[in-house]
């Protein structure tokens, strides 16, 4: 009977918070946590598909992801990190993303980032992989 009255009270009040506290009611506080920020996605295997495919798989950062970006190219000669990167967007983690035409003996980097509620997380470290 005290949630019927409340909600009577909350009704007839018109959005006046005045008048509603003088009810005696409180406003009810809501039970909802924010948006938690993702943790950080890696690349725990890479396989190698057909020729010119590398299978990377994601480890997943729970149901609140959306989606994963996962960005490769070329390693420059010295080892020096990709000049121009490519990406490719999966909905899940459940399977693996296959990257296509991609040149045999060519070493790739490769990296992920999920997209949740709060929006990207940061790049994960690179993960190194020839393609056959």
């Amino acid at each position: 009977m005290l949630r019927a009255l409340a909600l009577y009270v909350e009704i007839n009040c018109k959005d006046d918070i005045n008048t509603f506290l003088t009810s005696g009611f409180h406003p009810r506080t809501s039970t909802r946590m924010a948006a938690q920020p993702l943790d950080q996605p890696t690349v725990p295997g890479i396989d190698q598909g057909i020729t010119g495919e590398l299978l990377v798989w994601i480890k997943s950062v729970g149901r609140s992801a959306k989606s994963y970006d996962v960005r490769y190219g070329a390693v420059g000669s010295g080892g020096t990190m990709p000049a121009e990167w490519l990406t490719e967007t999966i909905p899940n983690a459940k399977t693996a993303a296959r990257l296509n035409g991609l040149i045999p003996g060519t070493t790739y980097a490769i990296q992920v980032r999920a997209y949740g509620p709060q929006g990207h997380t940061p790049w994960s470290d690179s993960a190194v992989r020839m393609c056959i």
